[in-house]
Parts: C-alpha cells; structure tokens; sequence
C-alpha cells in the first residue's frame, strides 16, 4: 500500500488523500474540491507508461480496483485530472514531487482531439504514443484542411508559437487561404525537430541522471516540504504529542475548525524520524474507517478514558513510504 498527498498548485485548502493497495480496492479522498459538472480521472505515470483511471465521486471520495501494470517497488507520479474538456483536460491535484514537465504528460495523455466515447480516455498510454497523436492530429488537421475550435488548443498553440513569421496564431488558423504557409511551417517543424535530435538524446540523459538521484531519495524527502508547510500553517496538536513519545503533531482543519485529521512525525530515541502518521477523529474505539481497517490503530485522547473520543492512526515508514501496521504504545 502506498499512501500520498495530493494537492492544487493554486489552492492551499483543495487536497486529496490517495491510498493505493495491490490486491484491493484503492481509494481517494477530496478535501474542499467542488466536482460538480467535473469528469474527474486519476493518472498514474510511471517510468514513461500512463494509467488511466475513471474516478466516480460519491460523498468526496472514490474507489476504483488499481491496473495490474502498476510496480509499487518503483516511483509514481500521480494526479487528478479534470476531463470534462476533451479538448484541454486540467490538472486539479497532484503530488509534491511531481515536476511540471511530468503534469503535462500526465494532462496530454487525456486529451482528445474530437470528443468521442469517454471510454477511449482510460486507454493506457504511453509517452511516445502520446507525441505521436499530437504529430498525427496537426498533420491531419493540414490535410484535411478544416478550421474549428481546435485551432484554439493548448498544443497548437505551442507547435506555432516558436514561428517567428507569424503574428497572430489564432487569425492565420482561422484563414484557408494561409494554408500552404500552414503546411510550409509544418514541415520546418518537422525538419527542426531532426536538428534537434542530439539535443534531445542530451536532455534526456540528463532527465534520466535527475530520475536516478530522486529513486534513490527516501520517502520523506520527496515529501518534506509538503509535511514542513502544513506543520508551519496549522495549530499543534498536543493529545497525541503526550501520549506518543518524540513525537509531533499538528491539526490539519478543512471546511471550518470542526472538520480535520491530525498529521505527526514520530522519531526514535536517537531523534532519527520513523514514521509519518495520519489520525482520523473517532468516538468510536472499536470500529476503524473500512479504508483503514487493515492498519489502523486506535489512539485515545486522554489514557484515563481510552473508549471515549481519540483517533485512528495509521503509519507509513518515513524511509520507503510503505503503511505498516504498528503498535505505537
């Protein structure tokens, strides 16, 4: 099982928690995210292959059964992909150590050039295949020489945006008596491309040193700045801080002070972190949350009254990101 944060690059307050489990039924929880009117998917790169998982929301939270092409051995990169818009999908969340180079990847691979049947999306990809759609899509825009709405997408957009002959994108797409310049700049394109062939080969073998350094990162370095953030915006928490030896915690609240989980770090003797642990409010000693039931552990507020109000935690390891089941008093 891998749990991760996920977050809006814009909006502090909009987070999901995502638990992916092998052999079960994963799931993802939202936090302050309106998906009324929204198609929500979730995209999982890894290395250069692309799942693609239908997301139907119910009481701000989805469950959904995880591809068998998924290694947790490996790094994943993942996000909430808005697809409403077959045209120009939008990411809405994603992970602290998703780079926006690896976003766009991710955004791309849901993208449609007509809208068709919403079954084609899900369709894993991967990153070759999704170049080459957007190659085929603008040759055959030329070739077939029609003008619509597209003309106004993100990609044509950046595939004309680096012709210095041209002023006006959106008026000269919109022109079928520029279409032979049209056609004339693609090809350049293409021959530009070629040019660029050994630079390419460069960057990615630099892309690939970077991917390197970051797999050998552990857990909580990826996530440190995340962790550091919340620990910096919300109130401590101390129930769980007397209890817990060398341990921290703060309150994370959402819609209002009522609603909120406790996030810790727990550390040994030696002051060396151990775990990253999540608690979920309860007055409930005996029954975890279904999603947490296999790792749970029941915390009290107060040690005198141990079946009244405390908390579930569950504990991943701060080295591999692995949730363990653990006693921790």
């Amino acid at each position: 099982m891998k749990t991760m944060i996920l977050n809006n690059e814009f909006k502090d307050n909009q987070k999901a928690v995502l638990s992916l489990k092998e052999n079960e039924k994963s799931i993802i929880k939202f936090f302050n995210l309106n998906n009324k009117g929204k198609n929500l998917a979730l995209g999982i790169k890894q290395d250069k292959t692309i799942v693609k998982i239908p997301l139907f929301v119910n009481d701000g939270k989805s469950e959904f059964q995880l591809n068998e092409n998924i290694d947790f051995s490996k790094n994943l990169l993942c996000a909430v992909v808005d697809v409403s818009n077959t045209f120009c999908p939008e990411i809405l969340l994603s992970g602290s150590n998703n780079s926006s180079d690896e976003n766009e990847k991710i955004e791309d691979a849901f993208a449609l050039k007509k809208p068709q049947d919403s079954s084609t999306l899900y369709v894993q990809e991967t990153e070759e295949k999704i170049e080459n759609i957007i190659d085929s899509n603008l040759a055959e825009d030329m070739k077939e020489n029609y003008f619509d709405e597209c003309a106004k997408c993100k990609y044509r957009e950046a595939f004309y945006s680096g012709c210095d002959s041209l002023k006006d994108n959106s008026e000269i797409l919109t022109k079928k008596d520029n279409f032979n310049e049209i056609k004339q700049i693609y090809a350049k394109k293409q021959n530009d491309d070629d040019i660029k062939e050994k630079e390419k080969d460069f960057e990615n073998e630099e892309l690939d040193k970077k991917k390197d350094e970051d797999e050998e990162k552990d857990f909580y370095s990826q996530v440190k700045d995340q962790v550091e953030t919340l620990f910096e915006k919300y109130k401590p928490d101390e129930d769980l801080k007397e209890i817990i030896p060398n341990s921290k915690w703060v309150r994370v609240t959402y819609d209002g002070e009522e609603n909120f989980y406790v996030l810790g770090l727990i550390s040994d003797e030696e002051n060396v972190l151990k775990y990253i642990s999540y608690g979920v409010p309860s007055s409930d000693s005996t029954t975890p949350p279904d999603d947490l039931i296999d790792y749970a552990q029941w915390l009290p507020k107060d040690m005198n009254s141990i079946h009244k109000e405390g908390y579930w935690i569950v504990c991943q390891d701060a080295k591999t990101g692995e949730t363990l089941k653990i006693q921790l008093v």
